[in-house]
């Protein structure tokens, strides 16, 4: 049996992935160790994790499906797929940081003149 795999008698279509593995289609033989191992589910059509308030597919779990995203963290981008909520509430929170950052700015010159 291939290492990320688990077999069970029959022919390579019915071999599934362990969970944290993925492979690109009930042909292969090939099993790869996903990023985020979480996300892949395994199975014999290498199912990836939706719900949850997270949403993964495409090859190794590692992209994110439509409104889901991967946040930053430091820079930095972790596995890991989160809902990005409701649009206008978004949209009302970064005006309200422009905003912030208007009166501060406005501040400082003020008090620098």
């Amino acid at each position: 049996c291939p290492d990320g795999g688990i077999c069970n008698g029959l022919n390579i279509t019915y071999v599934k992935a362990s969970p944290g593995y993925w492979r690109t289609s009930r042909q292969s033989t090939k099993f790869w160790q996903c990023p985020n191992e979480d996300a892949c589910l395994g199975g014999v059509d290498s199912e990836c994790m939706i719900g949850n308030g997270t949403g993964y597919m495409g090859p190794l779990c590692s992209e994110c499906l439509s409104g889901n995203a991967f946040l930053t963290v430091n820079g930095r981008y972790p596995p890991t797929c989160s809902e990005c909520g409701n649009a206008g509430v978004n949209a009302m929170l970064m005006l309200v940081h422009l905003i912030c950052i208007g009166i501060v700015m406005s501040v400082l010159v003020f008090f620098n003149l």
